[in-house]
Parts: C-alpha cells; structure tokens; sequence
C-alpha cells in the first residue's frame, strides 16, 4: 500500500480519484493548492507517489512539480501529471518539468491503475538506495559531491572532507 497525495482542486476529480485509489489498496490525502502540498511535503516523508493538476488555484501544477524535482530530498518522487489541458505542447511541458507521466481527464482508471503499479513498482521502492544521503538537515549527494541544506548547495567541499562527512553519516 503506497501513500499517494493528489494535488487537485476539483471536487469531482478529488473524489473520483480517491475512491479508485482507496480501491486499489493506497492510501491517499488531497490537497487543492500548491501552498497546501508544499508545507505537506515539507513535513511528510511517506508520499510515494503525486498526482497533480495542472491547473490549481494559486497557479500551474509545473511549479510544484520543477521544485520537487529540484529538491535533493524529493527528487526522486514520481509525479503523474493528471490535467485538462489537451494540447501536445501542454505533454511535452509536463515532461520537461519532470513528470513521470502526463494524462489528459477523462482518464481512462484501467489504464491509470497500471501506470500506478507501474511507477511505485520502480526505483527506489524495490530496496534500492537513492543518490541521496539525508543525514538532518544535510543531503549529501555522493555522485556529485555535492551537500545541501534544505534547498541551498553548499560550496563546494575538498574530496576528502565530503569523504569524511559521507562516512559519518
């Protein structure tokens, strides 16, 4: 059973979605805004899974998913991008923002089931560890070398240092 957070601001889609998702044995919370999501998942370690709208109250759903995507913490976290917007240009700025998939409503719910068990069946959800180390407020990116504090880098330290911190954490 996987967390998964919807980020939707119709009360129909919310609904809709909730009594599939709950269905296929998730466990969901729903959020209408991109305020709202932000703080949850600045406090919340166990979504698995986002399903966005596109088209919320306080903006574009893009924004939250870039931020996710930029996020060292969150980075890995699978977005489906669920939306109205119809158009090919809509999809291909689904997937340069980083969505893991991008659905047009009416959603066909056979399909999106499998999409579903197909994305939290992936990385890192099979054991496999992510290119991130969180260790309090640090995130140690060991492939890059690179430490962050929240979302800010810190400069660049020597190798042997970041050795030091990797292996203590």
């Amino acid at each position: 059973m996987a967390h998964i957070l919807i980020v939707d601001d119709g009360l129909s889609s919310q609904k809709i979605l909730q009594v599939f998702l709950k269905k296929w044995g998730h466990k969901t919370t729903v959020i209408p805004t991109i305020a709202r999501a932000r703080r949850f998942l600045s406090q919340k370690k166990d979504i698995q899974l986002v399903i966005l709208d596109r088209m919320l109250p306080d903006g574009d759903g893009l924004q939250l998913c870039r931020q996710l995507k930029r996020n060292p913490r969150t980075r890995i976290l699978p977005v489906i991008v669920l939306t109205g917007l119809t158009k090919f240009r809509e999809e291909i700025n689904s997937y340069h923002s980083g969505t893991d998939l991008h659905l047009t409503k009416p959603v066909d719910f056979t399909k999106l089931r499998h999409y579903v068990n197909a994305i939290l069946h992936r990385l890192p959800y099979r054991g496999e560890t992510p290119h991130s180390l969180v260790c309090g407020p640090f995130v140690l990116q060991p492939d890059e070398n690179k430490v962050f504090v929240g979302d800010q880098a810190l400069p660049q330290l020597p190798t042997k240092i970041f050795r030091l911190l990797h292996l203590l954490a």
